[in-house]
């Protein structure tokens, strides 16, 4: 394997010959299987506080049409 575009086409014996037990997770990541369950009420472990986006655009006007 030389770059991760092989993955897709790479079939599981391949991939588990080259990578071993880990080969049968890119198999399923390569072709974008991945039956873990979501969790959507989870803990929180960071907040974001970006700032950056109405600094760029501070003094502009909007071109945006006013009805």
């Amino acid at each position: 394997m030389r770059s991760s575009k092989t993955l897709p086409q790479a079939s599981l014996l391949e991939l588990t010959h080259h990578f071993g037990k880990a080969g049968q997770y890119y198999y399923k990541i390569a072709r974008a299987e991945d039956d873990r369950p979501v969790e959507a009420n989870r803990v929180r472990k960071s907040i974001g506080a970006e700032t950056s986006f109405a600094l760029l655009f501070k003094g502009c006007r909007s071109n945006v049409a006013r009805t």
